[in-house]
Formats: C-alpha cells, sequence, structure tokens
C-alpha cells in the first residue's frame, strides 16, 4: 500500500503529497514541511509553496500523522499567537490546525490572543469544567434537526455525560459525527451500537472519513481485531482511487494506531 502511494505522488503530485508525507516519504514529507515553515506562511497567498489555507492545514495534520514533533520544532519559529492579526487568516489557520499537537502550549485560554480562528481553538481544546449533559437529549436534538457544527461537539466532549449507557443505533449515518462527543468515554456504547458501528464496516457502506477515523478509533479501543478488517478495505479502496480526499483522515488512522482525529 505504502509502494502504491508513493508511485502516485511521483505520477501525479497533487493532494498524493498528503498520504505520501504521512506515511514518512521523504520527497513529499520535504515539501509539506516547507509548506507550512515561517517564511512561507508569513508570505501568505504570494507564496507558491502554501497553496492555499485549506492544503496547508491539511499538510500539518498529514505531518502529525508521521510524527508530531515536527509540527511543534515548526511552531518555534512562528509568529507567536498574540501577534497573528484578527484578520490575518493564513497564520490564523495555520495555528489553529496545530494548536492540538502542541502539548508544550498546555492548551490554556491565552489572553490577547486577537484572531478568531485561534481564539476558536484555545477555547475548543480547553476543557469545559463542570458542564453536564444528557445524551439521550442531545441526540434527540440532532435527530430532530438541530445544527450542530463538528467543533460543536467537540467542544460537548469535555462535559460529563449524564448516562451510564449510550446508544446511536437509530441515528443516521449522516449524524456520527455526534461520536466525537464519546471521546474517553467509548465504553459507555452499547453493544447494540457497537453491532451497527461493526455492521458499516462489514458492508463496506460509503461512510464519511471523519465519521470513519472515529469509529476506527473506537475500535482500536474497544475491538482491535475490527481494525484488521478496515485496513483489507482500504486495500480495496486504493486500486482506482482518483482523489485521496476521499479517504482521509480515516487512512491516517490506520496508518498510526495513536493518531486521533482532532
Amino acid at each position: 500500500m505504502i509502494e502504491y502511494i508513493n508511485e502516485m505522488y511521483r505520477v501525479k503530485g497533487g493532494r498524493w503529497e498528503l498520504l505520501a508525507s504521512a506515511t514518512g516519504n521523504q520527497d513529499a514529507l520535504a515539501m509539506s514541511i516547507v509548506g507550512v515553515s515561517a517564511e512561507e506562511i508569513e508570505k501568505g497567498f504570494s507564496s507558491s509553496k502554501v497553496v492555499s489555507p485549506s492544503f496547508m492545514a491539511e499538510r500539518i495534520e498529514a505531518i502529525s500523522v508521521y510524527d508530531q514533533s515536527i509540527i511543534k520544532r515548526l511552531s518555534y519559529n512562528w509568529k507567536s499567537l498574540k501577534d497573528v492579526e484578527e484578520d490575518d487568516y493564513i497564520w490564523g489557520i495555520a495555528w489553529s490546525s496545530a494548536l492540538r499537537f502542541l502539548v508544550e502550549q498546555e492548551l490554556k485560554r491565552e489572553d490577547g490572543v486577537k484572531n478568531l480562528e485561534i481564539a476558536t481553538e484555545l477555547y475548543t481544546l480547553a476543557p469545559q469544567l463542570n458542564e453536564h449533559i444528557s445524551w439521550l437529549k442531545l441526540k434527540d436534538k440532532v435527530m430532530n434537526g438541530k445544527f450542530y457544527s463538528y467543533n460543536d461537539f467537540r467542544v460537548i466532549s469535555s462535559y460529563d455525560i449524564m448516562e451510564d449507557s449510550v446508544d446511536i443505533t437509530n441515528l443516521g449515518i449522516n449524524n456520527l459525527y455526534i461520536l466525537r462527543v464519546l471521546r474517553g468515554r467509548f465504553h459507555l456504547l452499547n453493544n447494540q451500537s457497537l453491532d451497527r458501528l461493526n455492521s458499516l464496516i462489514e458492508l463496506n457502506e460509503s461512510v464519511d472519513p471523519l465519521i470513519l477515523s472515529l469509529i476506527i478509533e473506537i475500535f482500536r479501543e474497544l475491538n482491535p481485531d475490527t481494525v484488521d478488517l478496515i485496513k483489507s478495505r482500504f486495500f480495496e479502496k486504493f486500486i482506482g482511487l482518483g482523489d485521496p480526499e476521499e479517504i482521509t483522515p480515516s487512512f491516517y488512522s490506520v496508518l498510526n494506531p495513536f493518531w486521533v482525529v482532532a
């Protein structure tokens, strides 16, 4: 599989750089690192290596799969959090994409941060102490059409859940982003819920790569044998794969057993 990725990167380049970087291809990794260096980020849209803010964020993510310490080393030369202006979108995206990998930062709320992207990520990463939520009520709201962004679920994941057991069997596939709320307490999922998630994999249903990444995380913790089946599905998907976006970030979760999606 890695050989196939390297070959596709050599022939096609583009987004295959991300998968190749994640596997440790040194040419791809070097390009990704340069693309998120302080020098290139400071150039902004005038830099041919930045490509776009979203691609820059994906480069940070891909590098983190291979070695999170690289992100930490790069950040030492970045513009400081407090010096990023309110409207500096590119530096805001760079920092907000990297913060979760920077353990040394302690991810505390920082007074004086002006940039909205950075401030939002700092808030998301800071535990919301003494907050409680009912899983049943949250699930009902999701099923009845109340909109929650994925970032909302990241924030809620630090709330205490009132129930001793949770169920997701009657949620549609597109509502399974709610699984992010359960990080650190996947054991609350009842057996019927685990059967439902397992069936999505066994039937090889089309699942959003972000949701699949969460499902992989769940089974890595609760039933590691299932991850082998997921890996075999990836081998099937690679042949004829047109756009690596179809399998990231879920591929990263298979590649690195210690990596988790945001």
